[in-house]
């Protein structure tokens, strides 16, 4: 159990500090006014590294409303990236493991179940 833990300490320590950075988060930042930019850029990077949800209502209505669209746009993106970042912390294959490869098709049908009904 502890040679597990060992693991699961490592796998979170070598993930910690970062997540993907997505061209969407930049075709969300590119909507937005320059001085909405800092703003949402931050949010983003909290999010992504610390999972901190932005805070925009001490913002003018106008820039808040911007900063919530862009946020939405992107939010789903990020939050997946926090669900990939959980699971793999469970565990998952090895590095390597061929399991997963996808396996050629056979052209052989199963055989239908009502064909081999035994009939007397």
């Amino acid at each position: 159990m502890s040679e597990e833990n060992d693991k699961k300490t490592a796998i979170e320590d070598e993930n910690k500090g970062r997540f993907p950075f997505l061209e969407i988060y930049y075709d969300a930042l590119e909507m937005l006014p320059p001085d909405c930019q800092l703003v949402f850029i931050r949010a983003v990077l909290e999010y992504g590294l610390f999972r901190k949800k932005p805070d925009f209502s001490g913002y003018e209505d106008n820039e808040r409303r911007m900063l919530e669209f862009a946020w939405r746009y992107v939010f789903r993106f990020l939050d997946k990236s926090w669900t990939y970042r959980e699971n793999g912390l469970k565990g998952g294959a090895p590095y390597g493991n061929k399991n997963a490869s996808k396996q050629p098709k056979t052209s052989k049908k199963q055989p239908n179940s009502t064909n081999n009904r035994i009939t007397e």
